[in-house]
């Protein structure tokens, strides 16, 4: 159950939020092998993002957590495909957009009042 985290400093309009859930899904599916049955994606808008001692107008930091690993040839390909979901669908610059990924066991994610 992956769960991806938006953060940007400006509010998206409806369609670019759609637009980006559907990109993600389908990185997430192809890059990943993650369902986007099993997909959540959080938009946490206007929010205060400084990046290299500078204030980020139009950028944005997306939070990746997933249960499993990835290889790193399959976290590098997600982040550039992050990236230019973020380029073209939200004009973000690149160099603005920043990507974590962080992985966990089973054990450590709930979900339906159990953990998988």
């Amino acid at each position: 159950m992956p769960l991806v985290t938006s953060i940007t400093p400006k509010a998206l309009d409806e369609s670019t939020k759609d637009a980006l859930k559907s990109g993600i899904g389908e990185i997430m599916n192809r890059v990943a092998g993650k369902s986007e049955s099993w997909l959540m994606v959080r938009f946490s808008e206007d929010d205060t993002l400084y990046f290299r001692g500078e204030k980020v107008q139009d950028g944005a930091l997306v939070d990746i957590k997933l249960i499993g690993s990835l290889s790193p040839d399959q976290k590098k390909a997600l982040v550039k495909e992050i990236c230019d979901l973020y380029s073209e669908k939200a004009s973000f610059k690149g160099e603005n957009i920043y990507v974590t990924i962080e992985e966990y066991q089973g054990s450590n994610w709930g979900w339906n009042g159990s953990t998988f």
